[in-house]
């Protein structure tokens, strides 16, 4: 059999970035990504099928393009799906602080908390599309029949949708799973957005109304992951998540003290300039 290709199907602000600069690190050159402006863009099934089949080059692919409708029957190649769920509110949080932050590409946002953007942009501004906004990207709508299809995705064989909260367990579970492609999948947090305000209790109430599909779905998704842990073979979660925590924390050392020679190599040069006698 040959081996499997990898797609993740990479949803913004749910903590991807981390976890796909893990994958491409293990895959090397053999994994290609796709970025763009436009999320809302998505590829077709023919697109994915194209992908797997036609470029034997590859053994992965990233993007924001990907969606959760994928040639399950029509691919000669085996494929595995991955993909991260976040909590809805927090996800909303992240979306708003990431956009703040880079006050220049939105100015209005610059003055904004997080209730107002809950009210003028989300609920009635040109952010509707995060209104269970991880269901609609995933499945392409909204709706119970959204929710029906996305609940036997997710619990297909060569599917694994992670909870954010359990991210960890997820990447060990990988690494169980698939040890030729993924030996260590370690990864150091990155991309975090800052939170500077805080939501009020009529704006909780809000997102909670706007984002009850996305709640449904989350519950399906820790459920339906909590199923495949107790149910992989000889996969110890307990144990296999105290080992990537170990190898995680060796690594995050191993990356502070190199910034540290860094630091020093250059405080060096600068002092060594600094004390130079031209003659």
């Amino acid at each position: 059999m040959s081996k499997p290709f990898f797609l993740f199907v990479h949803v913004p602000k749910t903590g991807g970035t981390t976890f796909r600069d893990a994958i491409v690190r293990c895959l090397g050159h053999r994994c290609t990504f796709d970025y763009g402006m436009f999320d809302f863009v998505k590829y077709s099934k023919a697109d994915v099928r194209v992908a797997i089949n036609q470029h034997p080059e590859y053994d992965g692919l990233c993007s924001h393009h990907l969606t959760l409708d994928l040639p399950f029957d029509e691919s000669p190649r085996p494929f595995e799906a991955i993909s991260i769920f976040r909590d809805p509110v927090k996800r909303v949080l992240s979306w708003f602080f990431a956009v703040k932050a880079g006050g220049s590409l939105v100015p209005r946002f610059r003055e904004m908390t997080i209730n107002d953007f809950v009210r003028e942009e989300m609920v009635g501004g040109d952010h509707g599309f995060l209104r269970d906004g991880q269901l609609r990207h995933l499945m392409g709508d909204t709706g119970d029949d959204a929710l029906a299809r996305f609940k036997n995705v997710v619990a297909r064989q060569n599917v694994l949708v992670i909870p954010l909260e359990a991210l960890e367990t997820g990447t060990a579970l990988l690494e169980h799973k698939f040890p030729d492609s993924f030996p260590d999948l370690r990864w150091v947090h990155s991309n975090a957005s800052k939170k500077d305000s805080t939501l009020d209790e009529g704006t909780r109430l809000l997102l909670h109304e706007h984002l009850a599909k996305d709640f449904e779905a989350h519950q399906i998704v820790v459920e339906i992951f909590k199923r495949k842990i107790d149910q992989t073979e000889n996969f110890h979660a307990d144990s296999a998540l105290k080992d990537f925590r170990r190898r995680c924390e060796a690594r995050s050392v191993l990356e502070a003290s190199r910034v540290t020679s860094v630091r020093r190599f250059l405080a060096r040069g600068i002092r060594a300039v600094g004390n130079r006698v031209d003659l």
